[in-house]
């Protein structure tokens, strides 16, 4: 054998050698269903919308929309809340000062605000449109802001058509308004005075029959 042909055959045992080398330590193969869970276009996860009404017997339900990750345990609260005056001991009259409100980091499902109802996930994307349906909502009682609030979303396409209508027909009136009678900014202001605001209150819902047998506080915690 001459001195060129032992090259080659060398060469070509090198090369086998070096092939299973690379072979043994090369990275596994990822499986093309990895792959796509982790594309960069994948979508993303959609959000829930709940609504949520508190469990308190002694006065009227208080309403909420929720909007959060699917899953999570926390998201944005849509709801009314009764804004303080000036003076931080004292409030307006409570109907002059309901005010739309977002709060955000709220339990989804909490002791006090239970989730009565999933009504739809929606996009990631979508999320501006239950902003803008909150903005376009003028102030009112918390369940009537749902209400409206619903009405913005079916017009959006965000919920089924009739959702809506299916929670006007559980509102309950406000207990400024009845179900007895309706208790104006003078009276308000004069049992306030009396009385002062948690008392004020409390006695309102007596009028009204809510607290009928019931002597413990009317103050509730909505966290």
């Amino acid at each position: 054998m001459s001195s060129s042909d032992e090259n080659y055959e060398n060469y070509d045992l090198f090369k086998t050698m070096l092939s299973q080398v690379v072979q043994r330590h090369a990275p596994p193969a990822i499986p093309t269903e990895t792959k796509t869970k982790t594309a960069p276009n994948a979508p993303e996860p959609g959000l829930d919308l709940y609504i949520a009404m508190s469990n308190r017997k002694n006065c009227p339900e208080h309403w909420a929309l929720l909007l959060c990750e699917q899953g999570a345990p926390r998201g944005k609260r849509f709801h009314i809340v009764v804004s303080r005056g000036p003076d931080l001991n004292k409030y307006k009259y409570p109907p002059s000062v309901m005010i739309p409100t977002v709060h955000m980091n709220k339990r989804i499902d909490s002791q006090y605000m239970p989730i009565t109802e999933k009504l739809a996930t929606i996009s990631a994307d979508d999320e501006l449109k239950v902003w803008n349906a909150h903005r376009k909502v003028k102030p009112r009682h918390c369940q009537q802001y749902v209400v409206a609030l619903l009405e913005e979303l079916e017009r959006g396409g965000l919920v089924g058509k009739g959702t809506a209508e299916r929670f006007r027909a559980r509102v309950q009136v406000c207990v400024f308004e009845g179900p007895v009678r309706r208790i104006g900014e003078g009276e308000w202001v004069r049992l306030e005075e009396e009385l002062g605001y948690t008392a004020a209150i409390e006695k309102v819902h007596r009028i009204q029959g809510w607290l009928k047998g019931y002597t413990g506080s009317g103050v509730w915690n909505l966290d």
